[in-house]
């Protein structure tokens, strides 16, 4: 799916060495692309029990229906503890894990070579619009721009799976 919102990278994760993605809270225009992404269809239970695994903290029930697109609504104070509710498709509620504050209003910190080859990764296997195209939709994040070219890019693509 693309998101109407682009990711932004700060923090700085133990396991990764770096920024970690996050989605931004307010829409961009509707000529500027939404970051890439996947969605799950998944039960009410089995989302509760991913918010709690992001969170670190004991399952407990979300009411979704509280949550109007567009908006983040705060669960908790982990990094992941925004949500941020989608237009719904198909009369499914499409939700998605964020920061709680809006990630612009922090410092930006670049991911990890090995996180974003991850992200990369990822994206090559459930996107087919081709390395070139991948590069480019990175690099209208600031912090990717500013740490890697579109030909560093496309070496990570090049040398991850397929």
């Amino acid at each position: 799916m693309e998101f109407p919102t682009q990711i932004a990278f700060m923090g700085n994760s133990r396991r990764w060495g770096g920024g970690v993605a996050f989605l931004e809270h307010q829409a961009r225009a509707p000529d500027f692309p939404g970051a890439l992404g996947r969605r799950y269809l998944i039960t009410r239970e089995q989302f509760d029990d991913v918010a709690a695994q992001e969170s670190h903290r004991p399952t407990s029930p979300i009411d979704l229906e509280v949550l109007t697109p567009g908006q983040v609504r705060e669960v908790g104070t982990g990094w992941y503890d925004g949500l941020l509710a989608l237009d719904p498709i198909d009369g499914v509620p499409v939700v998605t894990f964020t920061s709680p504050a809006p990630p612009d209003s922090a410092n930006a910190n670049p991911p990890s070579v090995d996180y974003l080859t991850t992200l990369v990764t990822g994206l090559n296997q459930i996107h087919m619009i081709g390395p070139e195209r991948i590069a480019a939709r990175l690099r209208l994040v600031d912090v990717i721009a500013s740490n890697w070219s579109q030909e560093q890019l496309l070496e990570l693509l090049q040398t991850s799976d397929p």
